[in-house]
């Protein structure tokens, strides 16, 4: 497994650009903005949306808002396939059950709150917590909170509920 770091959006931007021109796509600066921006900057999105949109345009016509809507969907649908139902597949009920927790809050969580969402012993959560860091689902930004590391996997979960 390679760990690749999340691109700047501004960086995706510009390499959407490039790469819309380079394969004779025409699309509004609106519209890369929305693509970059769904991407999340992670790389294997950037790949997605950006295959998705040459897939399902043309060189004749300008890439639609329909067009996009359509790529970011198709792409969503392939990421959450090859990445996160692949992630989920290798968890315990508990370890999911730990991560549906988490996704009730939309940045980081505080453990505390883990343990009393969950009802379980301080030391169970920093069980749950110590595997889902080593197995890089999870991150800790600060002392006492965790945070996704994979951007798109809350949206998810939540969706799943």
């Amino acid at each position: 497994r390679v760990d690749l770091e999340p691109v700047p959006i501004r960086v995706v931007q510009a390499y959407f650009r490039s790469a819309f021109k380079r394969a004779g796509r025409t699309v509004s600066d609106d519209l890369v903005e929305q693509a970059a921006h769904a991407t999340g900057g992670l790389p294997y999105m950037l790949q997605l949306v950006g295959y998705y949109l040459v897939l399902f345009s043309d060189e004749v016509s300008p890439i639609t808002r329909g067009v996009l809507d359509q790529a970011i969907d198709a792409a969503r649908e392939e990421f959450e396939t090859k990445v996160l139902q692949a992630v989920l597949k290798e968890l315990s009920g508990g370890d999911i059950a730990f991560l549906c927790a988490m996704a009730q809050d939309r940045k980081t969580t505080r453990v505390a709150d883990l343990q009393h969402r969950l009802g379980i012993s301080q030391g169970a959560v920093q069980t749950y917590r110590r595997r889902l860091l080593d197995a890089g689902v999870i991150e800790a930004p600060r002392r006492g909170e965790v945070a996704f590391a994979l951007p798109m996997l809350a949206d998810y979960l939540s969706g799943q509920e």
